[in-house]
């Protein structure tokens, strides 16, 4: 699960064993906020299913995509 806050930050919460949380820690079942080594992520938008979440990054516009690529879902398509 995923909420995105009014200011843009994104929280995980549940069992990510498949890497879908958007984070390292895939075992947690508490809220966290997501973010990389460096910098806190700002998004614009967030999307989660089963197997793998999404999110675009507000500033660039980047899409991060993460979680089990069983079908997949995760894949570098390029339009």
């Amino acid at each position: 699960m995923a909420v995105l806050t009014t200011l843009g930050l994104v929280y995980t919460w549940g069992m990510g064993k498949s890497g879908q949380l958007i984070r390292p820690d895939d075992e947690s079942k508490s809220l966290e906020l997501v973010d990389t080594d460096d910098k806190v992520l700002v998004a614009s938008d967030v999307v989660c299913s089963g197997d793998c979440s999404w999110l675009v990054e507000k500033e660039s516009g980047k899409i991060y995509g993460c979680g089990f690529n069983s079908n997949g879902q995760v894949q570098d398509n390029r339009f």
